[in-house]
């Protein structure tokens, strides 16, 4: 028998022995399964169909904050890489306010109240324009993309 070649003197000894080793194997084997799969804690990153719509609108909000941020320091340093940092903050604010306003039904508040964000962000970006075309030309900061986001 594999137990008595390789244990004899455990066996013969106490008979609750083998028993007890393999408590001692099973435990071994089964509390890491038992570990993996306790629930993991959530990702930062979500599927964006899967974002509450307070949550989406804070996404939005943020983006449009940095956008600020970046606009300001374009201002004071004239450093062209703050003026596209601020646009792409803008164009990312607008997708999320677009996406979000999309999945609302119009007989909803928040809908009218999306739509209001988004134009304003809209706007931001046109500024954001107008402050581009006293650039060189290749300096322009270019529509948004597809027109349809910034579209009443």
């Amino acid at each position: 028998m594999f137990t008595s070649k390789f244990f004899p003197s455990l066996l013969r000894s106490q008979p609750f022995s083998f028993s007890l080793l393999i408590a001692l194997l099973l435990g071994y084997l089964y509390f890491p399964v038992v570990l993996l799969a306790q629930e993991q804690p959530p990702r930062r990153v979500r599927n964006p169909a899967l974002i509450n719509y307070g949550e989406r609108i804070e996404q939005a909000k943020k983006e449009r904050q940095w956008s600020q941020v970046y606009f300001a320091s374009y201002l004071k340093t004239k450093e062209l890489a703050y003026l596209r940092l601020s646009a792409s903050h803008s164009i990312q604010s607008i997708q999320y306010f677009y996406q979000t306003e999309a999945r609302l039904a119009k007989s909803t508040k928040f809908y009218y109240q999306t739509k209001l964000y988004r134009m304003g962000v809209c706007e931001y970006y046109r500024k954001l324009q107008i402050k581009s075309f006293q650039l060189k030309l290749e300096n322009h900061l270019p529509d948004v993309e597809p027109e349809t986001l910034c579209a009443r």
